[in-house]
């Protein structure tokens, strides 16, 4: 994930982690301050992308139940096969208007 193409923020909120943006918003936002935490480090956007990712793969197995790991399947052949669609999904997830894709 690189920072430069991270969509700029269209909420109605003065700040991605305020309570009005997106759930989204507020990972998009703290990804930006892990890549300014590694400064001026080696691939900083994918250290700070692996730190999201590992969060989000503890969380999919203790909470995704037994099916965990086929939606986690899902997500990734998306990206995969339908950058397109993939993005649309991404979209659909800030405050912002969307086409009725939800994750």
């Amino acid at each position: 994930m690189n920072s430069s193409r991270l969509p700029p923020h269209t909420s109605n909120s003065s700040s991605p982690t305020s309570p009005a943006a997106s759930p989204l918003e507020r990972v998009e936002a703290l990804y930006l301050e892990l890549v300014a935490h590694y400064g001026d480090g080696d691939q900083r956007e994918l250290r700070a992308a692996a730190k999201l990712l590992l969060v989000a793969l503890a969380r999919f197995r203790t909470h995704g139940g037994p099916d965990w790991a086929r939606l986690l399947d899902e997500y990734v052949v998306l990206a995969k096969t339908d950058p397109a669609r993939f993005e649309r999904l991404l979209s659909s997830n800030r405050s912002e208007p969307h086409d009725g894709i939800w994750a």
